[in-house]
């Protein structure tokens, strides 16, 4: 039985989630993906029982967005009156040979298809891979959350093979950032402070003063209009200890090596379509979460959007992996020292209240900055089971807005790594052949490092 509906409410979305639904374009959907592969078969009873007692308790997956309605300016949330969890829940099964290209291939035509804004907005699907096991598939509009808030709540919908999830027991870069938060939190909602904010926070003033700044990202192939059709793909597994002895080889961390090798990617991929790289820096949009929690396990239940972003020049231009990671290395080392995701976070927020102009502000400030979004999510680092079968792997694709046709993601669980990719097709067609490029620069920096 589906859980009874509450009385009929409404409550404005906050400004942060309404300026992501309000950035939505139908036909391209602002969805965060998530796959979750299992070697041996799940029921589709299981699934059910997973949506009854971990999402239905929480409000928003009962609920619809309502953009317009009497006496109502901004989006709100209002119970979905003809809600039914069935409608939400899809058991496919993957075509034989049901390996990684026909999973692929099914993953990207579902997460083509536009989400019903009559409804609320996520589904799950139950894939059958015969004899290779089986997978999850869940789509959640950004608008309900982040993606750091939702892979927590996914994956506590399952449970470790010994008591509770761990905590990390270390710091956080998102408590520097909150601690700006606390500093420059009415800086864009409140333009009269600027002058008393700037003198205590000169930073915070100067980081919004480049952001607005920033001049629009170089034309490449990646800037070309979009199909609105999908394509899916992911890397080939590294384990996380890999790219650990690299980080202490080279004095670097996790992220630099992992940011080296996307990098790479990028460059030879440009460089077999014919794109002139000698003199080329990409920039990347990169969200930061701003809770005080470094892994998913840490994180509370609540939902939401609480990331600001940042932009990180890749250095296509330099021909070796070590010119790479020198310059990544410099890049990312200012940013952790810098409020400039705390100001975007305040800028989203502020043209959340705006949302005649929100879609044309965000292309001009952000979108139109960069050529793709790049995001990494520290994901539990002990082995989970759900139903009682063990996760092999769990994979993730961010959403890229507006003109963005390419969104990267890097995605640790239990010692391991795997890169996502999702991309249009009239920008990239083949994203395996990027995942390949990846883990094969992957290996170059371990060459280098010999």
């Amino acid at each position: 039985m589906t859980p009874s509906t509450p009385n009929r409410i409404s409550e404005p979305l906050s400004p942060i989630d309404a300026a992501w639904y309000q950035l939505d374009k139908r036909g391209r959907t602002l969805d965060i993906g998530a796959l979750l592969l299992f070697d041996e078969p799940l029921e589709f009873g299981q699934l059910r029982e997973m949506a009854v007692e971990g999402l239905m308790p929480r409000r928003r997956f009962r609920r619809r967005v309502v953009e317009k309605a009497l006496g109502v300016r901004t989006p709100h949330w209002e119970v979905d009156p003809h809600f039914r969890l069935d409608a939400h829940l899809h058991h496919l099964r993957v075509p034989a040979p049901a390996d990684d290209d026909e999973l692929a291939e099914l993953v990207s035509d579902l997460m083509s298809k536009p989400m019903d804004r009559d409804r609320p907005l996520w589904e799950l699907y139950l894939l059958d891979r015969g004899g290779r096991g089986s997978a999850i598939l869940a789509r959640i509009h950004h608008c309900m959350g982040d993606g750091f808030a939702l892979g927590h709540l996914l994956l506590s919908l399952g449970t470790p093979e010994q008591g509770e999830w761990q905590g990390a027991g270390e710091g956080s870069d998102s408590e520097h950032h909150r601690r700006w938060m606390e500093r420059i939190g009415e800086l864009i909602l409140h333009p009269e402070q600027a002058v008393d904010e700037a003198r205590q926070g000169a930073r915070a003033a100067q980081a919004l003063g480049h952001l607005v700044r920033l001049p629009f990202d170089s034309k490449t192939f990646l800037s070309r209009p979009l199909s609105d059709i999908r394509r899916a793909a992911w890397s080939k597994m590294v384990e996380l200890e890999r790219v650990k002895g690299l980080g202490r080889r080279f004095d670097a961390t996790v992220n630099d090596i992992l940011m080296t090798a996307l990098s790479g990617a990028l460059r030879a991929y440009l460089i077999d379509a014919g794109e002139p790289v000698s003199e080329l820096n990409l920039r990347a949009i990169m969200p930061v979460n701003l809770r005080p929690a470094r892994f998913l396990e840490e994180m509370t239940d609540e939902l939401g959007n609480h990331f600001g972003l940042v932009f990180v020049d890749l250095p296509i231009y330099r021909t070796t992996p070590a010119g790479r990671l020198a310059d990544l290395k410099s890049t990312i080392g200012r940013l952790k020292q810098s409020p400039e995701a705390v100001v975007a976070f305040g800028v989203l927020q502020a043209l959340g209240h705006t949302p005649a102009f929100f879609e044309h502000l965000v292309e001009d400030i952000f979108i139109k900055k960069a050529s793709l979004v790049a995001s990494n999510v520290p994901g539990p680092r002990q082995p989970l089971y759900f139903g009682g079968r063990r996760l092999k792997d769990v994979l993730f694709w961010p959403p890229h807005p507006g003109h963005l046709g390419l969104g990267m993601s890097i995605m640790s669980y239990a010692g391991r790594i795997r890169i996502g990719i999702r991309s249009d097709v009239d920008i990239i067609d083949d994203p395996a052949r990027l995942a390949r490029y990846f883990y094969d620069e992957f290996e170059e920096i371990e060459k280098m490092a010999q």
